[in-house]
């Protein structure tokens, strides 16, 4: 199945290496105009600034870097420190253009996106593809801190705390913006509007020489995801995953570190909608393989919905969804805290 990653994005990306580094070089004009008019967007004064505390989770590449985790811990950190949070969400995916208030329950991924499905049973959750429009419907609530989920190269609402994450494995790719890299921006200018980086899992060799280049001064915070629970035995099990996420390979790699035996794995594009034939092709997998079947929670919230005697729903049952949390290195978690706290200070939302 393929991935949602180019494989010239990234060192070591599928395909010949030759070919690997000459793409990037023919769709550079392209990824010139690009980076210019999305850096000189981002130069912006905002459009407005809200009368709460907007605390953004974004990042420097396209792509799943773990920007949600992030998003659903630091919703869970504000109402510890005296906040009431609301999460801002563009819904990636969904049709709902907001803005619009996400019922966990009763919402379908196909109409709001499904990691506002995740997000929302966080904290309540607006998705509204305007995001000043959103901050003002979400200022009417009873909030005092609104984080906006993705929307750093977005400058229309302004921002107290912007933190960007990385994913530590696959780094910032070749150093190309978009087509012929996954960079937004150009790093320079992206890193003038980032308060806090946070790297997600341990960094490679070129992710650390690549942030000593640029002389980084603002904090950088380490943390892993790992399994939140331990309500999912994988020890020694025989597993079928499937996952439609940014970066498939630290999914399985979180599958191997819980003891799991990955016996065959389907890998589709971020945000993936599933098909029958495909569940069909996961679901014999796991009987010739005689494997229990496990996806992410953003995967399987996908799946909900899904009609009667389809093999979607087959899907649904009989799969597995491996939660996940950050855990942070040293004192960086008191580190976070002590930003977040900041904010709320200054604006008296704790």
């Amino acid at each position: 199945m393929p991935a949602s990653a180019p494989g010239w994005w990234y060192p070591g990306g599928e395909g010949p290496g030759l070919l690997n580094r000459t793409i990037p070089w023919l769709l550079s004009p392209a990824s010139t105009i690009y980076s210019a008019v999305a850096g000189h967007r981002m130069t912006a004064q905002p459009d407005y600034i809200s009368s709460l505390p907007v605390i953004c989770v974004g990042n420097f590449t396209a792509g799943g870097t773990g920007k949600t985790p992030l998003t659903i811990h630091i919703a869970a950190r504000l109402k510890v420190l005296g906040a009431r949070p609301a999460i801002l969400t563009r819904g990636y995916g969904g049709t709902v253009s907001g803005p619009y208030d996400v019922t966990p329950e009763t919402d379908k991924a196909e109409r709001v996106g499904d990691e506002p499905l995740l997000l929302a049973n966080a904290a309540p959750t607006v998705v509204c593809r305007d995001r000043v429009m959103g901050a003002k419907h979400i200022e009417r609530t009873n909030a005092t801190a609104i984080i906006m989920d993705d929307g750093m190269q977005n400058p229309t609402l302004g921002k107290n705390l912007t933190i960007a994450v990385i994913d530590g494995a696959r780094g910032l790719g070749n150093g190309w913006a978009i087509p012929s890299g996954p960079l937004r921006v150009s790093l320079r200018r992206q890193f003038e509007h980032v308060d806090a980086i946070l790297i997600n899992g341990e960094s490679s060799e070129q992710t650390r020489e690549k942030l000593a280049s640029m002389r980084i001064s603002v904090p950088v915070i380490n943390g892993t995801l790992a399994p939140a629970t331990n309500k999912i035995e994988l020890s020694k099990r025989a597993v079928v995953a499937f996952s439609g996420i940014g970066n498939p390979s630290r999914f399985h790699k979180t599958l191997e570190d819980c003891g799991a035996q990955i016996r065959d794995r389907f890998d589709f594009p971020d945000h993936h909608a599933f098909t029958d034939p495909e569940a069909e092709k996961i679901l014999f997998a796991a009987k010739r393989e005689e494997a229990v079947i496990v996806t992410t929670e953003k995967d399987r919230v996908r799946l909900l919905g899904a009609k009667q005697q389809s093999a979607r729903l087959k899907l649904l049952e009989r799969s597995l969804a491996l939660p996940v949390a950050f855990r942070f290195q040293g004192s960086d978690a008191a580190r976070l805290d002590a930003m977040l706290d900041m904010v709320l200070r200054q604006h008296g939302a704790g």
